[in-house]
């Protein structure tokens, strides 16, 4: 007897959800983005009276560039487009690479209104807000945000993370954004030993099921907000994402290895990995004045206590020497 043979067979026929597999490629909130755009896309086509066919490719990229100049000169979200372009080519997916010029006008919407990108946070500012939520006995808290800046994790990973995730030096991260792709589980190394000694500290007594760090999104980014109000950095919009930036910019710099950053990281291109890098070293010009760095120096040093006091050895880049 096989796997693919006898009550195998039954158990997992009974045991699929009865969804056709072309609906299973995203994610429900996705899909939900795609229905919403192409819903928006019928409307205007009803009221201009005008008839989109998928089979003609001729005419549905003469139609679909007009309709993105239509959201564009109605003010609306760049994302819009790019939205129902990716909406249009999951839907009929024969439009693939048949839709060169709402592609060519995405682009040019791109030039003209470039991403905003979430600003790099530096690891000054960071070992100061952990020192605050450290002494303030919120320690699971504290380890969460030098956990986001040293993996460079995606806010969502780190919301997503239970206490049984963390396994000796190792994070186990399931469904990442990356890994759904490569439909494999990734997994990030932590070598900061001053890190990974809190963790240890912080979960004790805590069940494998618990999340790593009591959050929501929305507490996390209340709790940047706060901070950043606090420090006076608030012109700047630091956001969650900010960890993930500015974790990436200072690996880069203190180890000089791309290819080391990159698969730290886990981006799938190069160019991805790029933007993070490159664009971050301008940004650390205009915090090196800032008040908050000589406050941070004292809260390294609390932490250094901290960190000897309870036993922890070997080198951190979190606590001053």
């Amino acid at each position: 007897m096989t796997k693919f043979s006898g009550c195998d067979w039954i158990r997992r026929l009974f045991g699929r959800r009865n969804v056709p597999l072309r609906r299973r490629v995203v994610s429900g909130r996705t899909r939900a983005r795609y229905d919403a755009a192409l819903r928006r896309f019928n409307r205007y086509c009803i009221i201009s009276r005008l008839v989109f066919n998928p089979t003609d490719f001729s005419s549905a990229d003469i139609l679909v560039e007009k309709y993105v100049q239509v959201l564009y000169d109605l003010g609306a979200p760049r994302s819009w487009a790019g939205i129902f372009l990716s909406a249009l080519n999951d839907r009929f997916p024969r439009l693939r690479r048949e839709l060169p010029s709402g592609w060519r006008s995405l682009r040019a919407w791109q030039y003209e209104c470039p991403p905003k990108r979430a600003p790099p946070i530096p690891r000054r500012v960071v070992s100061l807000w952990a020192g605050r939520l450290l002494f303030a006995g919120r320690l699971r808290e504290a380890a969460g945000l030098l956990l986001l800046f040293h993996c460079f994790l995606r806010p969502a990973e780190l919301l997503k993370l239970r206490v049984c995730d963390v396994v000796g030096g190792s994070v186990r991260l399931i469904d990442t954004k990356m890994g759904q792709r490569r439909l494999a589980e990734e997994f990030v190394e932590i070598s900061d030993h001053f890190v990974a000694h809190l963790l240890a500290i912080s979960t004790l007594g805590l069940a494998g099921h618990e999340p790593l760090v009591p959050w929501k999104y929305a507490d996390l980014r209340r709790l940047v907000r706060d901070f950043a109000a606090q420090d006076n950095l608030v012109e700047i919009g630091f956001v969650p994402y900010s960890f993930r930036r500015g974790g990436a910019s200072y690996f880069f710099r203190s180890t000089g290895s791309f290819d080391a950053a990159l698969q730290r990281g886990r981006w799938q291109s190069v160019k991805s990995a790029k933007i993070y890098i490159n664009e971050a070293r301008a940004r650390y010009v205009s915090f090196r004045s800032h008040e908050c760095y000589d406050l941070s120096l004292s809260y390294e040093r609390a932490m250094g206590e901290f960190y000897s006091q309870s036993g922890g050895f070997g080198d951190s880049v979190f606590v001053s020497e």
